[in-house]
C-alpha cells in the first residue's frame, strides 16, 4: 500500500529550532523531514495497513454522527492528537470507541 502521507518519502515538518549546528539565519519554520509513517520507503508497513483501514472506519462513524474531531474528543475525554492519529492509522485504533 502506497503511503498517502508523503511524496518521495518526505513530508514537511517543523524545523528543530534547538539545532545548534545550524546558524539562526539558516533556520526555517518548516523543512522536509523523513515521513514517520513509511520511514522514507513510500510503502506503508504491514502492521499499519490494517490500522489505516480501521482508522477510516472510526472516522466514518464520527462523521456519520456529524461530530467534529474536537467534539468527539471532548465527549470521549481524549486528547485530539491521539484520536487523530488513530483515525489516520498512525497508531493502532481503539475499535471499541462509541460515538454518542
Amino acid at each position: 500500500m502506497k503511503c498517502s502521507d508523503c511524496k518521495n518519502g518526505k513530508i514537511f515538518g517543523l524545523f528543530p529550532l534547538w539545532t545548534e549546528n545550524v546558524p539562526k539565519g539558516k533556520r526555517k519554520l518548516f523543512t522536509q523531514i523523513t515521513c514517520p509513517r513509511c520511514r522514507g520507503t513510500m510503502e506503508v508497513p504491514e502492521e499499519m495497513k490494517e490500522w489505516v483501514q480501521q482508522g477510516a472506519i472510526l472516522r466514518d462513524r464520527r462523521i456519520t454522527k456529524q461530530m467534529t474531531l474536537r467534539d468527539a474528543c471532548r465527549k470521549l475525554d481524549m486528547d485530539c492528537v491521539i484520536l487523530s492519529n488513530m483515525e489516520s492509522g498512525i497508531i493502532e485504533p481503539d475499535m471499541t470507541i462509541q460515538y454518542r
